[in-house]
This record gives C-alpha cells, structure tokens and sequence, in this order.
C-alpha cells in the first residue's frame, strides 16, 4: 500500500501513470488481499473504465447488477441471458456467494427475471422454496394467469405434506415421551432402593461400633476386677505370711 500511495502522491489524477497505478492497487485488493468491493470502487473510478476488472469484481461480490450492466455493454442480449442462466443455477445451487436460502433463491429468481425473461423457471424455483406467494405476485405481474393455477395446487400439496409431516412428528413425540416417562420411574425406583441400603448399612456398622465398645468396657472391668482381686489377695497372703513368721521367731526365742 505504501508504494502505491507514493506513486499515486508522484503522478497527478488523470495521468496514465496514475491509471496504471490504480490498476494495480485494485488488482491487489481482487487477487490477494481478497477484497472484491474495494477493488470493484476503484475499477469504478477510473477513465475510462476497466470493464474486465468491474465485471471481475462485481461477480466475486455478488453485485450482480453492476455485473450484467457491464455485461450488456461487451456482449449481445443473447450472449447475456445465456450467462444470467448459468450464474442464476450457480447461486441456487449454493455455489455462488454466503447467502441465507431465502437470498439464494430471490437472488436467482431476479436474474431469470431481469436478464433471462424466463417466468417459468422464475416462478417454478419459487414454488419449489414455498414461497407461494411471490410466486402468485409475479404471476400476475407478468400477466401469466395460467400459472396461477399451478401455483395454488402447489401450495395445497406443500400444506398437505406439512400437515402429514406435523402429525407424524406429534406421534413421534408421545412415543417418545412415555418412554423418557418410564425411565424416569426407573431411576427414581431404583434411587430409592439404593438409598434404602445405604440406611441398612449405615444401622448395621453402628450396632457392630457399639457392640465392640460394649465388649471394650466389658472386657475391661473385668480384667480390672481381676487384677483387684489378685492384688488383694497377694496382700492377704503376704500379711498372713508376716504375721505366722513373726509368731514363729517369738515362739522361738521363748523355747530357747
């Protein structure tokens, strides 16, 4: 950019140099940096105006207008609807510019229109996206009457099939529903019977806690009941011994 901007600042407005250098830049803005509306405003500006690079960068934007105004200019009016055709069966079949289905289809439908003057393929690509009623305003338009008709039991066979469609799918959604209800029943029975246990096991492991702590202190008292008993009973035992020895050595010395 900054080249060009140099050379453009050089060269004044008008000059070839200048021209050349626009060129280029919008080349630039097309080709590589993938710019197409840019590039289609400085093809626009130049004089006299580069026809290839407008008509380049107005079918890469989609400014199908622009397109086929420089195409009418090159080209004969068969020429032209022969591509209209072809560029209205690209964009309808998605292969033409990020645009929503309803675009894709008006976008077709008013080239066939403006370029090709092909009402039947018009209004049969609209009856085909259900757009029944466009399809009925350009009909009337057009001043093709004998297509209302089609039209109308078009739009009766769409409702038709919409209706068996919404049916189908209302059966489809209470079968489904029961099912998603016993399910449900399932896991809630089978969450209860869970919880259940859990309370069981819960009971048993605090009888078995206090049974143990029971056994502890049971065990314990008498262990120390035990203890007291053989400790008093040694004392007896001791003291009795005491006493016998002393009453033998009195007994002892008295015979001596």
């Amino acid at each position: 950019y900054k080249l060009h901007h140099v050379g453009l600042t050089l060269f004044p407005k008008g000059s070839i140099s200048h021209t050349t250098i626009l060129k280029s830049l919008g080349e630039r803005l097309l080709c590589d940096e993938n710019k197409p509306k840019v590039a289609l405003g400085i093809f626009l500006s130049l004089e006299p105006k580069f026809i290839d690079g407008v008509k380049r960068a107005a079918r890469a934007c989609g400014d199908w207008r622009t397109y086929f105004s420089y195409c009418m200019k090159e080209n004969s009016k068969e020429d032209t609807s022969e591509i209209a055709f072809q560029i209205a069966e690209e964009i309808a079949e998605g292969r033409r510019g990020d645009y929503s289905k309803r675009e894709t289809v008006m976008f077709s439908v008013q080239i066939l229109l403006d370029y090709c003057d092909d009402i039947d393929s018009a209004i049969d690509s609209l009856s085909t996206a259900a757009m029944f009623g466009e399809a009925r305003r350009i009909a009337l338009l057009k001043s093709r009457e004998d297509l209302e008709n089609g039209i109308t039991r078009a739009a009766q066979t769409y409702a038709r099939s919409c209706l068996k469609d919404f049916n189908e799918r209302a059966e489809t959604f209470e079968e489904s529903s029961d099912r998603y209800a016993v399910v449900i029943k399932m896991q809630k029975e089978q969450k209860s019977i869970t919880t259940m246990n859990d309370e069981v096991n819960d009971e048993q492991s605090l009888f078995s806690v206090g049974s143990n702590v029971s056994n502890a202190s049971l065990y314990s008292n008498i262990s120390a009941s035990s203890v007291g008993s053989v400790t008093s009973l040694s004392s007896v035992i001791s003291v009795k011994a005491e006493s016998t020895f002393s009453i033998v050595g009195v007994d002892a010395e008295k015979h001596r």
